[in-house]
């Protein structure tokens, strides 16, 4: 199979279909319901179904529907698997940890002291200790809580010596620096560029594949970024958030400015 675009040969059908995909220019499908883009058509079909509830495949066995059918496959191990852990009290056998069963419970709360059968279950129920009071948000540790809680006091204890500017994260401070030292840790094999920090090379990644995950609403352009987005969105809002201090003019992107 060969198509006119790249004149590249695939054994598969599909895998056509799939490279097609990285060119740019290629149509990306926007989910008029949540804004969502996908650079396949059967991602896309099979996105919808969570918002019309539509589920396809069937189970056999216990006649539970799923959106997805590998989703319907991992079910299907619940009727076909081995039952490898067998209670030694009353002989029942299971396929999955039995300590529901036996009431074992060596996962304990530091902060209440309530015990859980397993790790997820007391990661999850961890979550009450470290909720935000402001926004209700839950985060696993209580280092993530404090750092999140800056959102709300507006605090940055990090302040670059150079240049003034302050920082809520010790992380993002180190990557401010890297502009005034020069430091580009993060390089790309295929073209060499150089980058601060790993977010702009995985941005960067998407010149070279052709990306475009981030669609627009409103007209169904597609960009490689977020940021991007945002800024082309301003054309439909007529935002102007960048203003100049010595003439007033306002402007959609900061790069105006200068």
């Amino acid at each position: 199979y060969s198509w006119g675009e790249c004149k590249k040969a695939f054994s598969l059908k599909h895998a056509i279909v799939q490279d097609q995909g990285v060119h740019p220019g290629r149509h990306c499908s926007v989910c008029s319901e949540c804004g969502k883009t996908f650079r396949y058509k059967s991602s896309f079909v099979v996105h919808q179904r969570v918002h019309t509830g539509e589920r396809l495949h069937v189970c056999g066995e216990s006649g539970k529907s799923f959106r997805r059918t590998s989703t319907l496959n991992l079910h299907g191990r619940i009727h076909t698997e081995t039952r490898q852990y067998k209670c030694s009290k009353c002989g029942k056998s299971f396929n999955q940890n039995f300590r529901d069963h036996t009431g074992e419970r060596p996962y304990k709360c530091r902060e209440c002291g309530k015990s859980f059968t397993s790790r997820r279950k007391l990661r999850y129920h961890q979550g009450v200790h470290t909720e935000c009071s402001e926004c209700g948000k839950s985060f696993p540790s209580r280092s993530g809580l404090c750092y999140h809680q800056r959102v709300h006091t507006g605090l940055r204890p990090y302040e670059c010596s150079v240049y003034g500017k302050s920082f809520s994260k010790s992380p993002v401070i180190t990557e401010h620096q890297r502009v005034h030292t020069g430091l580009r840790p993060y390089q790309r094999r295929e073209c060499g560029k150089s980058f601060f920090s790993g977010f702009n090379i995985n941005n960067h990644q998407r010149v070279h594949t052709a990306e475009r995950p981030y669609g627009c609403s409103e007209c169904g352009k597609c960009f490689p970024c977020n940021s991007i987005l945002h800024e082309h969105q301003r054309i439909h809002t007529s935002k102007r958030p960048y203003e100049h201090k010595e003439c007033r003019q306002s402007f959609r992107a900061n790069s105006s400015l200068l």
